[in-house]
């Protein structure tokens, strides 16, 4: 996730979605990524934590503040 290529970490961050199964590691890595410089890293991390956050209740937290992005 911090790699100086956009496509390297929007790529991380849609497999790590993939592959993540919910791990605090994973979440804390994508919710990192929510705060990335670039819009399409941004997005790869909300479809990720979207569909492995498992109502985490930071995750929810930060989805609602990415929703004003």
């Amino acid at each position: 996730m911090e790699d100086k290529e956009r496509y390297v970490r929007q790529a991380a961050a849609e497999s790590l979605g993939k592959i993540g199964q919910g791990s605090e590691k994973v979440i804390d890595a994508l919710l990192i990524a929510l705060e990335d410089k670039d819009y399409w890293v941004r997005e790869a991390a909300v479809k990720s934590l979207g569909s492995i956050g498992q109502g985490s209740e930071k995750v929810i937290d930060a989805l609602l503040i990415a929703l004003k992005d």
